[in-house]
Formats: C-alpha cells, structure tokens, sequence
C-alpha cells in the first residue's frame, strides 16, 4: 500500500502540505521564539492599572524583614583618651517585622501615571532577635553633638564658640561624646533634646534651629522637646508622593518614577543639576521580560540617590533559576560628582554623600565599608567585610521580573572632627567616618507570588516541548508527501511494503513483489537507453 493511500480522500495533497508547513511553522515558533501568548498574560498583570495584578498586589501589604546592627564601641575610655583608634563590634540582628504599603493611589489616565505614598511600620520580634533582648548595653556616638558641631565648624567656623556654648547649656556640661545605653534604648528613645527653660542666647538659637532641622522629631505639644532616633522617620509614616508610570503604553516603563511629591527633579544638589534627575523605579516595581544584561535603576527617595542593579550570576534560589543583580556603590556609571559637597569635599570611594539630603554629615557604604575604600576601615577596628553578608541585591526571574529573594544592606556613617577648641573632640587623632549602624531589609516572595512565577516557568517549557512535537509532526508530514512524490512521478522508489521476519508465511510474497518491482524499475532503465540510441 503506498503511503499516500493512507491519507483521507478528503484531504488532498494541498491540503496536506499546508498542514505540514503550519506544523512546522508553529512548532518552530513555540520552540524557537519567545513564549508569545505567555508574554502577553505577563504584559496584562504587570500593566499597574486598577484591576491589575501588580496594581493589587502593591495596594496590599507587603511583609519583609528588618534587622538593624548597632555597633559598640568596645574601648570608649581609650577612644576618648586619644590613645586607640575606636574598636567596633556589631550587636545583632534585631529583628522587625516590616510592613510597606502603597496608599492614596490616584491615576492619570491622560499621561498613563498613577501616584500613591509609601506608608511603613514596624514592629519588633522578640523570638527572632533572641540570644538578644534589647538590654544589651552599647556605647555609641552621641550622633547629635557630633553632627551639629561639625556642621557648624565646617560652614560657620566663626560660631564653632557660640555652638559649643550651645552644647553646654543644653547637655549640662557634657564630658564625653559618647552614650553608654541599653540597645533598645537607643532603637525606641534615641537622643533627647530638651529645649525647655533655655535662658542663653547661644541656646535659644541653637534650639530654634534645631527645630527646624528636618532629621528632628517634636516629642511634646510645644515643640521643646526634639529627639533624634533611627525609626523617627521611618516607622509608621506616610513618605513621598511617587508618581510613575503605569506601562500601558510600553510594559517597560512600568513603575518608572517621573515625579516626587510632583516635581520632576530634585532640589537637593545645588552644586551640579545632574545630580537632581530621578532615575529607576520605586524598588518595587520592575519591568518584565529581563535580559540579564539589562542594568536596572532604583531610586530610593530617603537617600536623594540612584542605584544601579547589574548582574553578576545565575543562581537557583527557591527552586527557580534566577538572575542575581547587585548594587555597587563603586559603579563607574554613578557619577563622581554627586558624592562632593563644598564644605567637606568628597567622601571616599564606595561610599555616598548623604549631606544634602539628611542635613547632617552623613556617607552611606555597604556594611563593614565592604568595596569602600581601605582606608575607611583602618580608620576604625572590626570592620570584616563579606559579599554574602553585606551585599545589596535582587534575584530575579527574568521572564516575570519577579524578584523571588531581596536584599538591601547599607551602613550609616557620621563624619567626627579635631576639633581643638572643644575638650571631647581635640584628642581625636584625625577626622574620621565613624560607623553608627547597618541594617539589612529583605524580602522573599510569597508563596502564592511564588506559585505564579513556577506557573509561568512551567507554561514556557511546555510551550517550547509542544514546539518541538508540533515541528516533528510537521516534519513527518513534509517527509511524507516527498517519498509519496517520488514514487508517483519520478518512478525510481518501489511501493513501501512492510517488512516481516523470516519465519512469517507472507514473506516469499513479500520478497517476490520487491524483486518484480526492481525489475521493472531496471526494464524501463533499460529500454528507455534503448530509444536513446535508436
């Protein structure tokens, strides 16, 4: 029987060939291409319009986790003698549950933009910050003397007198410049300020701009009492207007951010405009469809700052294959001239210049100064840095851009000064970045975030095995029209019979019907010479 005879009469040869042609086609395209129907379901649930996937899931409450390191000054008698530079030990973690959420949200349907506030909080966990328990004591910086005289030594060296007179009057004559407190005194009280029955001059002013210093907080109704504290402003607020874009337009401007509390730059850096431009998303939201080339941007606007993401590793983290994207505060893309400031020139390698947007002198590095410059961490004992521990990173799944682990880790560092007029700062043995804190914010994907991501993987593999079946078929079915093409035109290729064992009674048939039909083959080849020559 030959090969074409087991077709459907109904289906004819043309027919038969497009059929195989669409096979091959459509295979291809599954197994060689994109997973385009995939794609566009991800294209719907990341465009962030109301009624969306990622417009619900950031509306709702988002948990992380926050643990914050004190580090301890082990030698505080020497360290203010002038005789040991300061040695440092981190106390940690303590744990907080951390809650973010996205509210207030208004869109724009006419620029594609919807605008919303962060609100945090946090709450502290006993059971996971255990060995500790908060009573543990530290000595640390008392960050608000230090900061403000070194802000007034550095921009209004002719009032360093009247500051210190300042200090005196407010802090009672105080003799050291460090704070000898249990640990979660420093987390829930911080520093107090207490501005009341203030009756010198110096005082009264130094209050007066003290309570106009946006890293303040008011304790009492007449605004008298000021606290410094880390959580302040932080903890159960509502920051900055975002405005971003939604994607609708294009998927990958999604969570882009055009505007902050409606401006389009910032007004932080007054030395170079550049420094102003917003770039990146919210942290938040992230394109889909990643390359792992593609650097990603954040910015963070409690920092004033942009962040590069860029890769650096395949990883298979929570079952998943994923795209590992560090930050790097040594990044040549960061521009240099951002970290500068006029007063105290540029900070050192790996570290970024926080001064002109807290108010205070202030750099930010990755914990233990880790890729800072080494002279950071001989400035001060106990610094061991380790990527594993102390980088900043995200671990995507490129197709979604889901990021499935999360981790953001920075180390807060105040400038201390000599200053020879004052006893507690004229036995430094220079100035010096002083480690105050680092934290680690971290975010892991929820399970059913989770199940989704292991969906969509599972629906791309499967597409591309349909691809690959759908092209065999295909391909089966263009082989076939071929030998069912030569044996009907060209005549070289004999009938397909099937071939059966020796023992089997149809098989002398079988054999003469093969020979006959090489013998016919053979007999036109031969008459067909013989015409020829005739």
């Amino acid at each position: 029987m030959k090969l074409l005879d087991k077709i459907p009469k109904k289906l004819t040869v043309k027919k038969w060939l497009m059929i195989s042609v669409g096979l091959v086609i459509t295979g291809s395209i599954f197994a060689f291409t994109k997973p385009v129907i995939l794609q566009g379901i991800i294209r719907w649930m990341y465009v962030a319009k109301p009624g969306h996937y990622i417009r619900w899931k950031h509306e709702s409450k988002q948990k992380m986790t926050y643990k914050l390191y004190i580090w301890n000054i082990t030698n505080p008698v020497e360290f203010e003698a002038g005789q040991q530079t300061p040695k440092l030990k981190e106390v940690g973690p303590y744990v907080f549950n951390q809650y973010k959420r996205k509210v207030n949200s208004q869109d724009n349907e006419l620029d594609d933009t919807v605008s919303f506030n962060y609100w945090n909080i946090y709450f502290f966990n006993p059971s996971k910050s255990l060995p500790l328990t908060g009573d543990e004591m530290i000595y640390s910086l008392n960050t608000v003397i230090a900061a403000g005289l070194v802000k007034v030594v550095l921009e209004a060296p002719h009032l360093t007198e009247t500051a210190i007179e300042s200090i005196n009057d407010i802090f009672k004559n105080p003799t050291t410049k460090l704070l000898n407190m249990k640990a979660m005194d420093f987390i829930d009280k911080g520093i107090e300020i207490d501005c009341r029955n203030q009756t010198s001059i110096a005082a009264k002013v130094a209050c007066k701009a003290l309570q106009k210093h946006k890293g303040l907080r008011m304790v009492n109704n007449d605004k008298e009492v000021l606290r410094y504290r880390w959580f302040d402003h932080i903890n159960d607020t509502v920051q900055g207007r975002y405005t971003v874009l939604r994607g609708s337009r294009n998927i990958q401007d999604v969570g882009r951010v055009i505007a902050i509390n409606g401006e389009a730059l910032l007004s932080v850096y007054k030395q170079n405009y550049k420094c102003n431009l917003i770039n990146g998303t919210d942290k938040m939201f992230f394109p889909p469809f990643q390359e792992k080339s593609d650097v990603l941007w954040i910015h963070a606007e409690n920092a004033c700052k942009s962040f590069p993401l860029r890769f650096k590793k395949m990883k298979r983290k929570r079952g998943i294959t994923t795209a590992y994207k560090f930050i790097d505060l040594a990044d040549p893309s960061l521009n240099p001239a951002c970290e500068c400031n006029k007063y105290s020139g540029c900070v050192d390698k790996g570290t970024m210049d926080l001064s002109a947007c807290v108010d205070f002198y202030v750099s930010l590095s990755q914990p233990h100064f880790s890729t800072a410059d080494e002279k950071l961490r001989q400035q001060v004992n106990g610094m061991y840095p380790d990527p594993k521990l102390h980088e900043s990173g995200i671990y995507f799944d490129l197709l979604s851009s889901g990021p499935i682990l999360a981790y953001e880790r920075f180390q807060i560092n105040f400038l201390v000064k000599k200053i020879p007029e004052y006893p507690m700062f004229s036995k430094l043995p220079g100035d010096m970045w002083l480690p105050l804190l680092w934290y680690e914010e971290s975010f892991s994907m929820p399970l059913m975030d989770l199940g989704l991501v292991v969906g969509s993987t599972i629906s791309k593999l499967t597409g591309v095995v349909t691809g690959y079946i759908l092209l065999l078929m295909g391909l089966i079915g263009c082989n076939i029209l071929l030998v069912t093409h030569l044996q009907q035109h060209l005549k070289v290729l004999p009938a397909v019979t099937l071939v059966k064992s020796a023992d089997d009674p149809e098989q002398t048939q079988g054999s003469t019907r093969f020979r006959k039909a090489v013998d016919d083959v053979m007999n036109k080849f031969v008459r067909g010479k013989g015409s020829q020559k005739s």
